[in-house]
């Protein structure tokens, strides 16, 4: 029987918080311990007024140290007294905001919270931590932005970076309170319910422009500006008639089939505006327990998606978005809505690619390097030819690590970036080379065919 010491340390995080004392304050006691017997050993000549002078210096130094520590850890019982009564009471009133940057798209959301009544410590500090997704826990938060407590209201704001690891749905469920002293010696903290969502939202990157042939609205109720080409039904064909053209005979298609088509010419359609986007999560490899897929991989594909359907919207298109996720229905065309939407979905290993695309109103399938590259082979074939496919390359995220890599990491201190903590684990992965190899099919498969694209 298998034991994994993870849950047990998830399950016993909460009861780590509660201790009153922090890590500083060990080492200020060992400090101040050693230095006492440091002390004591070196002035231990009896009848020398020498050391009955210093053994009172000591002795007032001792008392002054307990007096300094008693009024730290007073203030900061006195602001907890005041926050369990306001709680008590129901008098207590928390604001917790997720702020999503606006001009720098490579930062993580801020979180706003606001508290009222609340005392702060005097000259001390008010820290979070938020547990979310319910067995998540943050790292204890310290103020970025903080506003001037207002004495007779006791309310307090404060805003806070938050690093968040994944492009995803969040679900706040506890905010933990912690009041701390001057120099952090003492803290004490007290949980509080928020109940609240929020989602880290992929960031805007520059992509290779687009070509996207837009298909014909279903309902001609929307005039556009622009004159744009729209194909013909059943993916261009349709069967011989007296009146058609004998030149537009699909004679490669009469040799399989003995059927007489015609293919139907482009037209110029005033309410060609609708683009259908196929994104596939499918991953045909157990990835499970692999961080660099199931964090960055799966984070470089959302951002990928998201800046392609951005590209389509400066044209002008109107976009349905179909996931391959039964949870999630189509959208369509709801700016605001396609990022929530995007950051939600996950890797999945149920429904193929060939599953869940509708060739007939495809104008865009996206795939990742984790689809395997005989199911996507089966796809370019059976496409319409103006249905465009678009490759992302998973392996981009990690760049290959080179000599002059492993020289420049020994012999130089790098700034810290999200790529390099899943290197190691992608490194020596059993997966990696099949996934580099099915990358590669799929690459060599795209550039036999036309209407493809690898990012």
């Amino acid at each position: 029987m298998s034991f994994s010491l993870k849950p047990l340390s998830i399950k016993s995080k909460p009861f780590v918080f509660y201790i009153p004392f922090t890590f500083y304050f060990i080492l200020f006691s060992i400090a101040t311990f050693f230095l006492w017997k440091y002390i004591s050993l070196n002035t231990a000549i009896p009848g020398n007024s020498y050391t009955a002078i210093l053994s009172l210096l000591l002795k007032i130094l001792l008392f002054s140290i307990l007096v300094f520590l008693a009024f730290c850890f007073f203030t900061v019982f006195l602001s907890w007294i005041i926050f369990i009564v306001a709680k008590k009471r129901h008098k207590l009133e928390i604001h917790f905001s997720v702020l999503n940057p606006i001009n720098d798209q490579d930062q993580s959301p801020d979180i706003q919270i606001g508290l009222s009544p609340i005392m702060k410590p005097i000259f001390g500090f008010l820290k979070f931590r938020i547990q979310y997704n319910e067995k998540m826990y943050s790292a204890k938060f310290k103020p970025a932005i903080e506003s001037k407590m207002h004495f007779l209201t006791g309310k307090y704001t404060a805003t806070f970076p938050w690093e968040l690891p994944e492009i995803t749905l969040y679900e706040a469920d506890t905010a933990w309170i912690y009041f701390e002293d001057l120099f952090q010696f003492f803290s004490i903290v007290v949980p509080f319910p928020i109940h609240d969502h929020f989602c880290n939202q992929p960031p805007d990157r520059q992509i290779q422009p687009l070509s996207i042939q837009p298909r014909k609205t279903e309902d001609e109720n929307e005039r556009i500006d622009e004159l744009r080409r729209t194909e013909g039904e059943y993916l261009n064909y349709k069967h011989f008639e007296g009146q058609d053209d004998v030149r537009r005979i699909a004679w490669p298609v009469y040799a399989r089939s003995r059927e007489l088509v015609v293919r139907i010419p482009e037209t110029l359609d005033i309410y060609a505006s609708q683009v259908y986007i196929y994104p596939s999560f499918f991953c045909g490899f157990h990835a499970e327990n692999m961080p660099s897929v199931q964090i960055l991989f799966l984070n470089y594909y959302k951002t990928f998606i998201w800046n392609i359907i951005r590209d389509i919207q400066l044209k002008g298109f109107q976009i349905h978005l179909i996931p391959d996720s039964k949870d999630q229905p189509e959208l369509v065309n709801e700016e605001s809505q396609f990022k929530e939407r995007i950051a939600a979905l996950e890797w999945q290993n149920e429904m193929t690619p060939k599953a869940f695309v509708q060739l007939n109103n495809a104008a865009a399938i996206i795939i990742s390097s984790l689809c395997p590259a005989d199911e996507i082979k089966e796809l370019l074939y059976q496409r319409n030819e103006n249905t465009l496919c678009i490759l992302v390359k998973l392996s981009t995220a990690i760049q290959k690590a080179g000599i002059l890599h492993f020289m420049s990491w020994l012999f130089i201190q790098q700034e810290k970036n999200e790529a390099e903590k899943y290197r190691a684990g992608w490194q020596l992965s059993t997966l990696r080379f099949s996934i580099l190899e099915n990358e590669k099919k799929l690459i060599a498969l795209f550039n036999e065919h036309t209407k493809t694209i690898i990012l």
